[in-house]
């Protein structure tokens, strides 16, 4: 999802192909870019909500002047998926814990076994 204007998109809905948990891959204007740190937290749970010609659909932030890449997970995490209906879809400005190299997390994912094979 590409946002070209300098105007923040909440609440943006967006149809999924499948139900589940939209992993946040790539978020450009994370802190570790040098920009706001507005975005999904990591990733947002699917809703059965028909959209755009899909039977589920995910609600987005979108931030300004920014590229956001989600990825649907086999299954979120258990904190994930229990602070989706409590936490805000914006995310904190000053928060620090999504702001680690994007080629760490990969890494992670793939010594765990999380690749897309």
């Amino acid at each position: 999802m590409a946002n070209f204007t300098p105007v923040p998109r909440e609440g943006y809905r967006v149809g999924v192909p499948a139900p589940g948990f939209y992993r946040e891959l790539l978020n450009s204007d994370s802190t570790y870019y040098g920009g706001s740190n507005m975005g999904n937290t990591g990733g947002v749970p699917s809703e059965p909500l028909p959209w755009q010609g899909q039977q589920h659909s995910v609600l987005l932030t979108v931030p300004p002047l920014a590229v956001v890449f989600l990825k649907p997970d086999k299954e979120a995490p258990s904190s994930e998926m229990s602070n989706a209906a409590t936490t805000p879809i914006r995310a904190n400005r000053n928060n620090a814990q999504h702001q680690e190299h994007p080629a760490e997390t990969l890494k992670l994912n793939d010594e765990q076994g999380n690749s897309d094979e």
